[in-house]
């Protein structure tokens, strides 16, 4: 997992990103998308529900949303790799909620 983090942070860093291993830092990137993906349903599925939100919140507690809001904005600081702040965007940060927030607090 913290391998996972640090190439997807390596991507904040321009002079650590070259074209052998963007992909690379990419699909880390997507991957911790995947992980700290908010659930997108509003229905309760017996047994599987809770274990979405354990996961979620698993991923909240070990920094997975910080990391991302951390490369999301340093991508747009420095306006580099749009489709990843793309990414990052359309999957994590716009379907945060709330409550979500205030447990990350």
């Amino acid at each position: 997992m913290h391998t996972i983090i640090k190439h997807a942070l390596m991507v904040c860093d321009d002079k650590k990103v070259n074209k052998r291993n963007y992909g690379v830092k990419e699909e880390s990137v997507k991957l911790l998308c995947v992980l700290s993906t908010v659930k997108t349903n509003r229905f309760y599925i017996p047994g599987e529900t809770s274990i979405v939100e354990t996961l979620r919140k698993h991923s909240f507690d070990r920094g997975l949303f910080a990391a991302l809001t951390h490369i999301y904005q340093t991508l747009e600081k420095n306006d580099t790799f749009p489709e990843i702040r793309t990414y990052i965007k359309e999957k994590v940060l716009n379907l945060i909620e709330l409550k979500d927030l205030y447990y990350h607090c």
